[in-house]
């Protein structure tokens, strides 16, 4: 008996302790994969988020846009069109009556300017700010740029006019897909 013992002593004093970790593993692994899952999760949805307001944002307020665009350039050149035929009656008549003359037709480029800004710049502000925020800077610089065409003594010829609403029409279309960055 006293071997026996002697064994069992010898044992438990060689056998060597295990570490927290070693017996808890079977808590511990369970607890790490439902703190991943949940975490793929979160992240998951918060891309799906991200994906859905960009798909809403182009189907909604770009899209529809573009043709908008298109149609107030178009205006635009038939209005530039229409003034430089004024001003020419115009030119040969009293300063006051060119004056006025000028000034209706501007009135009549910032209400085309306004319908444009309502009905594509506006939508854009209520969600993206910053966005709408240059696209006005945008429409202002071109408003700025076409009133001073229309003053002018030497009028800009429709070449030039037409490359500096191309390039006003390719900073929009940038400025638009800015969000989506």
């Amino acid at each position: 008996m006293i071997a026996l013992h002697f064994i069992c002593d010898y044992q438990v004093s060689c056998v060597e302790p295990k570490s927290w970790l070693e017996e808890h593993y079977y808590i511990i692994s369970p607890v790490i994969i439902v703190t991943l899952f949940v975490a793929e999760r979160f992240i998951s949805s918060y891309r799906a988020r991200l994906e859905t307001r960009k798909k809403w944002y182009l189907d909604i307020l770009v899209s529809p846009k573009t043709s908008e665009i298109d149609k107030f350039i178009l205006k635009m050149i038939a209005h530039y069109n229409g003034a430089v035929l004024l001003s020419k009656v115009s030119q040969n008549d009293t300063h006051l009556k060119y004056v006025r003359e000028l000034s209706i037709v501007t009135n009549d480029f910032k209400n085309l300017k306004r319908d444009f800004d309502l009905s594509v710049i506006y939508p854009i502000r209520l969600f993206y700010p910053e966005t709408a925020g240059i696209l006005n800077g945008l429409l202002g610089n071109l408003e700025d740029y076409y009133v001073e065409i229309l003053d002018a003594e030497n009028r800009t010829t429709k070449e030039e006019l037409s490359s500096k609403l191309r390039i006003f029409k390719s900073d929009f279309i940038q400025a638009l897909y800015s969000p989506l960055k």
